[in-house]
C-alpha cells in the first residue's frame, strides 16, 4: 500500500562550500577606529556594461543589414535596459512559462505580476536572487541581471558566497541552497 522512497544521496555541499567561502571570503577591515568597515575589490578593467549575448545579437543584426546606425543603437538600448526588461528577455530566452518562473523562485504570483507589470521595478536583493536562480543563469548573466537591481554578489558576504557557488556549480534548488545557507547560520533565500 505504501511505497518507501530512498532518499537520494546528496554531495557533502557543507564541505565544499565551506572551502568555496575560505577560498574567496574578503575580511572587512574597519577604517582608523571611526566604526566604519569596509573591503577592498579591485577592478577589473575587462568588466563591461554590456551583456556579451545582447552585443552578439545586436552584432548578427548588424552584419544582416549592414548599417552602423543599429549596431550604435541596439548597443546602447542593451546597456539600458532597467531590471524588469532584462528579465523579461531572459524568461524569452529560457522559453519558460512565466508560472514556471515564480514557483521555481519560490515567488508569490502577485509579487511577479507587480515586477513584470512596473518597467522600473525594484526589487529585493532576495527577490532578485530567488529569479536568477530560477532562471539558472550562469554566473556571468546572474551578475547583470543583479547589477540592473542594483545588486552584485560580494565576495566579503558569506551567504553571497555561498549563492555565487551554487550558481558556479549549476545548482539551482532553492530547497538545497536554503538547508547549506540553514546549516551555515545564513539568512535562507525567499519565503
Amino acid at each position: 500500500m505504501f511505497k518507501f522512497f530512498r532518499k537520494q544521496k546528496q554531495p557533502d555541499y557543507i564541505a565544499q562550500v565551506t572551502e568555496y567561502i575560505n577560498s574567496v571570503y574578503i575580511e572587512q577591515e574597519e577604517y582608523a577606529g571611526s566604526g566604519i568597515k569596509y573591503s577592498v575589490r579591485v577592478w577589473d578593467e575587462s568588466e563591461e556594461d554590456y551583456y556579451f549575448d545582447e552585443v552578439c545579437c545586436a552584432m548578427v543584426q548588424y552584419f544582416r543589414t549592414g548599417a552602423t546606425e543599429d549596431l550604435i543603437a541596439e548597443l546602447e538600448k542593451a546597456r539600458r535596459k532597467t531590471f524588469t526588461e532584462t528579465l523579461m528577455w531572459y524568461i524569452a530566452k529560457t522559453g519558460k512559462t512565466d508560472s514556471a518562473i515564480y514557483n521555481s523562485a519560490l515567488m508569490d504570483r502577485r509579487l511577479f505580476s507587480k515586477i513584470m507589470s512596473d518597467r522600473n521595478y525594484k526589487p529585493s536583493k532576495d527577490t532578485a536572487v530567488a529569479l536568477v536562480l530560477a532562471l539558472h543563469l550562469n554566473l556571468e548573466q546572474a551578475e547583470d541581471l543583479l547589477k540592473r537591481a542594483g545588486y552584485s554578489l560580494s565576495h566579503s558576504n558569506k551567504r553571497d558566497i555561498v549563492i555565487e557557488y551554487f550558481i558556479r556549480e549549476e545548482v539551482y534548488d532553492l530547497m538545497i541552497i536554503n538547508d547549506v545557507l540553514y546549516k551555515l547560520e545564513e539568512k535562507k533565500i525567499g519565503r
